[in-house]
């Protein structure tokens, strides 16, 4: 395939996984487009293709992918299942590829099935990764390694704010893609912190 741009939507799992997936398509070669930071008008494109019954972060994830089509060769859109074993992830999550694909039917969307719960099946994720760029499966498996340690050193090195200045400790639960995102979230982290 003549892929060489693969955009990234940023919403819902980008928070947790957005840092390993850029990384392993700019591993692999690719220019990587990131949508921006959800807006008015990204959430609106969202809640005009969205289904209604779908809740606020997936209307938002749909906006997202609708500003990325025009602008990339595909549309990296994960069917994601488990993250870990014993676990499923929210079902509209599992049916995001089929959900987005009728309403941007020209889109070409890479769409790797990700479930943890089944052994082995990380490694066909990703042989349909390599069979849908056109690169050898060895070199998709480097690129997966060397994504999980950028990851894994990013997430180490990465901090909301130093919470002992002033000696108040404040637990905020909430979904990443909620807390993180400046429009969804509404800074509220940020606004704690300071």
């Amino acid at each position: 395939m003549g892929c060489t741009t693969i955009g990234i939507p940023r919403g819902l799992f980008y928070y947790y996984l957005g840092k390993e997936w850029e990384a392993f398509f700019k591993y692999l070669g690719l220019e990587v487009l990131v949508s921006p930071p959800t807006s008015r008008e990204i959430l609106d494109m969202g809640v005009s293709l969205a289904p209604a019954e779908a809740c606020l972060p997936v209307k938002v994830y749909y906006g997202h992918a609708a500003w990325l089509a025009p602008r990339v060769d595909a549309l990296f859109v994960p069917q994601l299942v488990s993250l870990e074993e014993k676990t499923f992830i929210c079902p509209k999550m599992m049916g995001l590829p089929d959900m987005i694909r009728p309403v941007l039917p020209s889109s070409t969307l890479l769409s790797p099935v990700i479930n943890c719960r089944e052994k082995g099946r990380e490694r066909e994720s990703l042989k349909e990764v390599a069979r849908f760029l056109g690169k050898k499966e060895r070199e998709v498996r480097e690129a997966s390694l060397k994504a999980q340690e950028y990851r894994r050193q990013w997430e180490a090195s990465w901090r909301w704010g130093d919470h002992k200045k002033k000696g108040l400790k404040v637990g905020v639960l909430g979904h990443a893609y909620i807390l993180q995102d400046p429009y969804g979230g509404r800074g509220m982290v940020q606004k704690i912190v300071e």
